[in-house]
């Protein structure tokens, strides 16, 4: 956790450029690194053509107003992410999670799943079966995914939201 890979980087890049042409630099740099992140596109989940029109800072499409003031805030505190991006679980079951993060210093991906309707017993137990199955492919909550709950009487906190970014 407390290895840098920018001080890596840095001891190359301070070479003189002659040293350079005798040495590789083993570790990529985190825009390196980030670049390779951000290159790989992807289909995200189709949209339902009756959806109303939820975009976000960066004109993207999702499905409610919460996760526009979550992607607007990733997009605020400089976090990488994508919506919706195709994610195969255990038996070949694609998730779209809500959105995944990159943490450049850890080089890591993180799931950040919103479950906004609380309210509806149906989707209680969907979310808690699509948890369970998380956690039995290696995402574990507070680790590699971030969860953020509201319903028709608790509304999204955004407090809640700026602190989980900052961690």
């Amino acid at each position: 956790q407390e290895y840098d890979s920018n001080k890596v980087s840095a001891v190359y890049q301070n070479m003189d450029e002659r040293i350079q042409n005798f040495t590789t630099n083993i570790s990529p740099t985190d825009e390196e690194c980030l670049a390779i992140w951000n290159s790989e596109t992807y289909q995200p989940k189709e949209m339902p053509e009756d959806l109303p029109l939820f975009l976000t800072d960066n004109k993207e499409k999702v499905r409610s107003k919460s996760e526009i003031l979550i992607a607007n805030s990733l997009k605020r505190f400089g976090v990488p992410y994508k919506y919706e991006h195709p994610l195969k679980l255990g038996n070949k079951i694609v998730f779209y999670p809500d959105f995944m993060c990159y943490n450049v210093r850890l080089r890591r991906t993180i799931i950040w799943e919103h479950f906004g309707m609380l309210s509806d017993s149906q989707y209680v137990e969907n979310m808690i079966k699509k948890l369970n199955l998380y956690a039995k492919n290696g995402f574990y909550l507070g680790i590699n995914l971030i969860v953020t709950f509201e319903s028709n009487n608790v509304p999204l906190d955004m407090e809640i939201v700026e602190s989980l970014i900052h961690q």
